[in-house]
């Protein structure tokens, strides 16, 4: 049975936009009328879309920065903004007027977790002498939802929407701190760091 959950603060895929890198996803676009997806360009240029396939890269910064850049064919167009405080794991809303477009952006991402989980090991932060923590992961497959709604920023009313469908992911649950892993040492043998194994979720 497929467990359903609309956020996973646990991963760290937006957790604010903090270390989340880039996230790309290609899907359709489907537009409310006849006229295109106007998006000004961090250039200044306007710049149209068509309703069909579209890539969408997603990018966050350490803070609540993000940036979206789109493609199609020759099309190219990028945009940046910042997100609400209580926002996380790509689901915002950004009004046109702060994004200096002429469209509202409502970015939701959904996935619907399923089957057993697993475990393996990783490498986590730094820790003791020069050596980095040996973790223990929990992982799950998943499938993946992502939408994101424009509309117009005076009115309203629906322009269009983009929408992205992935199948059979695999998603960070948890990491555990286990084992800190020192450099050896030149003058001795390689002692572990005396820690406490705790709960990392970065």
């Amino acid at each position: 049975m497929k467990t359903k959950k609309l956020l996973l603060p646990f991963v760290a895929a937006f957790a604010l936009l903090a270390g989340c890198g880039e996230e790309t996803r290609t899907g359709q676009l489907t537009l409310a009328g006849s006229q295109p997806l106007t998006i000004v360009d961090q250039s200044g240029s306007k710049v149209d879309f068509a309703a069909g396939p579209l890539k969408v890269v997603f990018s966050g910064d350490s803070g609540r920065k993000f940036t979206v850049s789109l493609e199609q064919g020759g099309a190219k167009a990028k945009f940046s903004g910042r997100v609400p405080d209580s926002s996380g794991d790509w689901n915002f809303k950004a009004r046109g007027a702060e994004l200096g477009q002429a469209v509202d952006v409502a970015s939701a991402r959904a996935v619907e977790l399923y089957g057993p989980t697993w475990l393996q090991t990783g490498s986590g932060g730094v820790c003791g002498i020069g050596g980095t923590w040996l973790t223990e992961e929990t992982w799950r497959h998943g499938d993946e939802s992502w939408n994101v709604d424009f509309a117009d920023a005076k009115t309203g009313a629906a322009v269009g929407a983009f929408k992205s469908v992935v199948h059979g992911k695999s998603y960070l649950l948890s990491s555990r701190n286990v084992w800190c892993r020192e450099q050896p040492q030149p003058n001795g043998p390689n002692i572990p760091f005396p820690q406490n194994p705790r709960v990392n979720f970065n």
